[in-house]
């Protein structure tokens, strides 16, 4: 490797030095050299001849470049006095057309929602799910199951089911929020930001 060190010790202004340093990179381009700035100002040049060295930088390729999550938000949100167990569910797959497909047990999401993961939110309580969104996503629940919050006895269950499919009702990046009430018409939910 041919290595060659330039010193910039004139006194002509910064603009004079610019124009040499310039005048300098262009006869290197076509020389077929590398140019090296990486030292403070242009206090010092350095030429290098074939591969730049290890300690240069590299830039990105644009496999490395990490593009923006495909993701969908879903909270989930208490409003009622009383715990709930949210019998919220996910599935992903394309051949998704029954709700029963969608509501079978191994669907039902409980990671990361209410105490120990149990799938339970607290009277007030609210939990953001995170989901990767691919091709296909569908989320939903059964109502979610009511219980008094001091003995986990059931007190009263949703009867309204709620389903939301990837592209019909929400996109990637969207955030749905599945709320949970009692009121003295019954148990229910709304689902929001569809």
């Amino acid at each position: 490797m041919h290595t060659q060190s330039v010193q910039n010790r004139s006194t002509h202004s910064p603009l004079v030095n610019l124009a040499i340093a310039t005048f300098i990179t262009l006869g290197i381009a076509n020389s077929a050299c590398d140019l090296d700035l990486t030292t403070s100002g242009l206090d010092l040049l350095t030429v290098v001849d074939g591969d730049p060295p290890s300690d240069r930088p590299s830039l990105p390729t644009a496999t490395e470049i990490p593009l923006p999550e495909r993701i969908t938000t879903v909270l989930l949100v208490n409003e009622s006095e009383l715990a709930v167990d949210t019998q919220f569910f996910v599935l992903n797959d394309v051949s998704f057309s029954q709700p029963d497909d969608l509501f079978a047990d191994p669907n039902q999401f409980r990671r990361g929602v209410g105490f120990l993961s149990l799938g339970v939110l607290a009277p007030g309580e609210i939990v953001e799910v995170t989901l990767q969104c691919g091709t296909a996503l569908t989320i939903g629940t059964t109502g979610g199951q009511f219980l008094d919050p001091e003995t986990g006895d059931e007190v009263t269950t949703g009867t309204t089911r709620r389903i939301a499919t990837l592209g019909p009702q929400f996109d990637c990046l969207d955030t749905v929020t599945i709320t949970y009430n009692v009121s003295a018409s019954g148990a229910g939910i709304a689902m929001l930001g569809l």
